[in-house]
């Protein structure tokens, strides 16, 4: 009873995350995560040792059986591990301390409780100083040559990594190289190409990614998006409407989809879209700057009024935002107001040119 209150205490009081609460085990199966985990563990071993073909988003094969070539591989390391850190119990309580504080430190992402990424190499940040320990405790009394060259080798490995983190498209093209299966790496890459303009090459990617996992809401989303960029509206409504029947609370895609009713002049649609993007996304202001923007073609000026300051409260610099409450406040008569929102416009963007034609309009009615 004890064990079982502790367990709901750390489960749903410290490690809870509400973003990831939709994740379950590897397999919805309690057996499959300890197999596929105790493969984990083991590859979190070697890293240390062997940093290479490092990975943004590792995808791991899940275990099945207690036979799985895998796992026995795992077992074997991990109890070797275990025997090495009894030894060191008796012989030096450091050494022993070194090699049992990786284990402590990773429990929290060893998916006791599930989380998204089963596997990252951040999650090794504080781990490694154990090994680090170990490491330095060894060397330094057997062979300082070899703790120097260490440290040379893996400098040198930490300073190539940075260079490829320091550009999103290297990042990601390399990483699909490791990872060639995670649909996350080709939903990045399919934004980078849409970024930049390759319309194509992104929905290659976005297309890619749903091949791997057809359930993924922000690949549909993305591919909407990017379907909307090419102006093939009918086909990003249905990665829009795709992406809510995975999941009907998401909100970017009530915001876009509402954001194509809109131009479609579906009014009264897109109001329910983006209604319903900020039920579940109150802070949501790209979805109150949309809404107060219908409003305002509606002519309903003071909920116009209204979404536009809901947007400002989460972004105070948004100057759509505060040129749609100045063109609210001025059909609504509201001059002084409207002058006011006008010149935070301004003083956010002084080149606005929207902004500057209400202020002369504005000064021309005062």
């Amino acid at each position: 009873m004890f064990v079982g209150a502790v367990y709901f205490m750390i489960r749903f009081l410290i490690l809870h995350n509400p973003i990831e609460s939709h994740v379950s085990y590897p397999g919805d199966s309690i057996f499959v995560n300890f197999l596929t985990m105790s493969k984990v563990l083991a590859s979190y071993i070697k890293l240390f040792f062997f940093p290479f073909n490092l990975c943004a988003d590792y995808v791991v094969p899940y275990s099945h059986s207690l036979l799985d070539t895998s796992f026995i591989l795992s077992s074997l390391l991990l109890s070797s591990v275990i025997i090495i850190a009894y030894r060191l119990f008796f012989y030096s309580r450091i050494a022993f301390f070194s090699v049992v504080w990786p284990f402590i430190s990773l429990l929290p992402v060893l998916n006791i409780v599930p989380i998204e990424n089963i596997m990252a190499e951040r999650y090794l940040y504080l781990p490694i100083l154990g090994f680090c320990l170990i490491s330095g405790i060894v060397l330094a009394r057997h062979n300082i040559i070899i703790l120097i060259l260490v440290l040379i080798i893996f400098s040198v490995t930490t300073v190539r990594r940075n260079f490829i983190w320091m550009d999103q498209t290297i990042l990601w093209t390399s990483t699909a190289k490791v990872s060639p299966n995670s649909f996350k790496v080709h939903n990045n890459l399919g934004n980078i190409y849409r970024d930049a303009g390759k319309l194509d090459e992104a929905i290659v990617e976005l297309k890619h990614a749903l091949e791997l996992y057809d359930n993924y809401v922000d690949a549909h989303n993305n591919l909407g998006i990017t379907y909307r960029k090419k102006g093939m509206f009918n086909e990003a409504i249905a990665e829009y409407q795709r992406a809510l029947y995975v999941n009907p609370l998401y909100p970017y895609a009530h915001n876009n989809l509402g954001v194509l009713y809109a131009k479609s002049g579906l009014l009264d649609s897109a109001i329910t879209e983006f209604t319903k993007a900020i039920a579940n996304k109150p802070d949501y202001f790209d979805a109150h700057n949309n809404l107060g923007v219908l409003y305002i073609r509606k002519g309903l000026y003071e909920k116009a009024v209204y979404e536009c300051l809901e947007a400002i409260k989460y972004h105070d610099r948004y100057t759509d935002a505060y040129f749609n409450l100045s063109a609210a406040y001025f059909n609504n008569k509201q001059f002084d107001k409207a002058l006011e929102a006008c010149k935070m416009v301004l003083s956010i963007d002084p080149n606005h040119r929207n902004a500057l034609k209400i202020y002369q309009l504005i000064c021309e009615q005062k």
